[in-house]
C-alpha cells in the first residue's frame, strides 16, 4: 500500500498487468489505494484494471474507480458508469455522474432528466449533488421542475442548489 502511494506521489508508472494481479490478490485497503492512484500509476490505458474495479464489492473502490475513469477519459467504460449512476451507494452514484458528465455530457443530461422526471428521491438528490458540475443552461429546467416537487426536502435542496449558482 505504501509503495503504491509513493508511486502515485512521484509519478512512477506500473505495468497494468502487474497492478491487476496485485489488485485481485489484495485487501480492500490496498485495492482502494491502487485505484485511488490509478490515473497516476498505471502504465497502459487502465481499462482492464478499472473494469475489474467497478465490479469490486467495496464501495470505496468503485467510487475511486469511477473518478479515475472520468479523469482518464475511458469512454469504453461509459456503460459501467451509467449503471453505477443508477443505483448503489450515493457517493458512488455521485462520482459516476460526475465522470459521465466528463465522458458524455449529452448522455449525462438525458440520465439526469430521467432522474428529475421519473426518479426516486435518491435520484433527485444525486442530480442535485452534481448540478454544479453542469455548465450552461442545462440546469435551469431541471431545477425549476424540482421547485414543484412534492417532497419538501427536494424543494429545499433545489433552493440551496440555486444559491450555489448565484
Amino acid at each position: 500500500r505504501a509503495i503504491v502511494k509513493a508511486c502515485g506521489l512521484i509519478g512512477i508508472r506500473i505495468d497494468e498487468d502487474l497492478l491487476i494481479a496485485s489488485f485481485l490478490a489484495s485487501s480492500a485497503t490496498a485495492r482502494r489505494e491502487i485505484i485511488k492512484n490509478a490515473d497516476k500509476i498505471v502504465s497502459g490505458k487502465g481499462y482492464d484494471l478499472l473494469k475489474e474495479a467497478v465490479k469490486d464489492q467495496d464501495g470505496h473502490v468503485r467510487s475511486y474507480a469511477v473518478k479515475a475513469i472520468g479523469t482518464m477519459k475511458l469512454k469504453k467504460l461509459e456503460n459501467d458508469i451509467v449503471a453505477l449512476s443508477k443505483e448503489g451507494f450515493m457517493d458512488v452514484r455521485i462520482n459516476a455522474l460526475k465522470a459521465l458528465i466528463e465522458l458524455d455530457r449529452n448522455e449525462a443530461m438525458q440520465l439526469l432528466q430521467q432522474f428529475v422526471n421519473n426518479g426516486s428521491t435518491e435520484d433527485k438528490k444525486a442530480y442535485l449533488a452534481v448540478a454544479r458540475n453542469i455548465t450552461g443552461d442545462g440546469n435551469y429546467p431541471l431545477i425549476k421542475q424540482l421547485f414543484a416537487d412534492e417532497d419538501e426536502g427536494i424543494r429545499r435542496a433545489a433552493v440551496i442548489a440555486i444559491g450555489n449558482f448565484i
